[in-house]
């Protein structure tokens, strides 16, 4: 049996269930309650809550919410350039890390995430770098380049926002990927792809044994907040030893801190940026440029050069701040100084509304309204020219009376002429 029902926008033909199966409640249906679908035999029961010691046991209690601190804690705190340079082996492993009878050895990770310029929560790239420490040739028998090509990078485009391209203020290049193929990987699967990167198998060691992971970026913390939006946190399986974010070790190497920037310093000309895929290769290359220059390699030129623009383009800007700073104190102190000269302008127009007022005035005698007899007494009071030096304004009704009064008298005097003659 079929029935018509009118919905809020339009009609829509509905098909009831047969009278033997019964429709549940609506109120039956909260957002805590699993719900069942009903059955041809009858309506399937709603399970009841029955309080139970046993199966409060049973149900594991939800963690409690971390404080701010606490949170704060869990955060890492970016490697200097000394701790990188002992991640590789480069210098003597002083650091408390390395205080374990496990080897570390451990292996770096690089992440980069595109996301779309109008809808930041859409993430349209994920480019993956790895290198593994075990395999970097010994130095002085290596040399930077091989050190390279121990990167294996990955590149995945998100199948769902595949169309997406930015252009207005990244020009984007999804397909230009330089070190390899590019994947277009359905959004749903990137989840599980970037837990087994994090979680590289150790075979050495033991069964389901992880190796150590450092992390790697260029300025990562927004990459972090990305892949979090993809269901995946760092935190959870297998959680880095170390963070190494190259935008740090660069400031404090006095280099460029943008990455295309950095890599020219480092002698470097990367093509293709703004691909997900090629900044996580350029952002590995460049951690182990800044690791191995100034230890094992000796300093190209390119660096001391871009430090000498750096240097003056620091100068420069502080001196534009301080030029700028100085003009906001000259025009604060101009109106600090109008504000003062009104101020004080109020305060003698205070006065001499003071001064006036406090002086004795002649006391004038106020008229008072002449005395009226009868009834129109108030009348006669309010008239104009009832109070003496106030000039009173011609009445259009008193010139009438005026005239009719003259007429009479002059019709009197005819009137007594008349008789008399007689």
């Amino acid at each position: 049996m079929h029935r018509l029902r009118r919905g809020l926008a339009s009609r829509v033909v509905l098909i009831n269930p047969p009278r033997s199966a019964t429709r549940l409640p609506m109120r039956q249906f909260h957002p805590g309650a699993p719900r069942r679908m009903t059955s041809d035999t009858g309506p399937a029961e709603m399970p009841t809550r029955q309080p139970s010691s046993k199966k409060a046991a049973e149900v594991t209690p939800r963690p409690a919410k971390r404080s701010r601190y606490e949170r704060k804690q869990d955060q890492m705190h970016p490697a200097t350039l000394s701790l990188l340079r002992q991640y590789l082996g480069l210098e003597d492993k002083t650091n408390s890390v390395f205080n374990s009878a496990t080897p570390l050895d451990p292996v770096f990770i690089a992440i980069d995430v595109e996301a779309f310029e109008y809808a930041t929560q859409k993430v349209t790239e994920v480019g993956i770098a790895v290198l593994d420490t075990r395999e970097l040739p010994a130095f002085p028998n290596a040399s930077a380049s091989e050190w390279a090509e121990k990167i294996r990078t990955h590149h995945h485009i998100i199948q769902e926002h595949r169309h997406l391209r930015n252009k207005r203020f990244v020009k984007g290049c999804p397909e230009n990927f330089m070190f390899g193929e590019s994947n277009v990987t359905p959004l749903i699967k990137m989840r599980d792809i970037l837990k087994l990167a994090f979680t590289p198998a150790d075979p050495s060691v033991g069964e389901n044994c992880l190796r150590n992971v450092v992390l790697v970026g260029h300025d990562v913390r927004g990459d972090l907040n990305w892949i979090a939006k993809l269901g995946f946190s760092i935190h959870t399986t297998n959680p880095p030893i170390g963070l190494v974010d190259s935008q740090k070790i660069a400031k404090a190497l006095k280099l460029p801190e943008g990455l295309t920037t950095l890599a020219n310093a480092l002698g470097e000309h990367p093509e293709f940026l703004h691909n997900a895929g090629n900044d996580a290769y350029w952002t590995m290359q460049s951690v182990l440029l800044l690791a191995l220059y100034g230890s094992v390699l000796p300093e190209p030129p390119s660096m001391e050069n871009a430090r000498q623009i750096q240097a003056k383009h620091i100068q420069a800007a502080k001196e534009k701040s301080d030029r700028l700073n100085a003009e906001a104190k000259r025009v604060r102190e101009e109106k600090e100084a109008k504000e003062k000269e009104a101020k004080e302008a109020l305060d003698c127009q205070g006065e001499g509304l003071h001064d006036v007022s406090t002086k004795e005035l002649p006391k004038v005698k106020a008229a008072q309204p002449r005395q009226v007899k009868g009834r129109r007494k108030s009348e006669e009071a309010k008239k104009p020219g009832s109070v003496p030096g106030e000039k009173a304004e011609p009445s259009s009704s008193g010139t009438k009376k005026t005239r009719h009064r003259s007429r009479k008298a002059k019709i009197s005097t005819k009137d007594l002429n008349y008789t008399g003659s007689h």
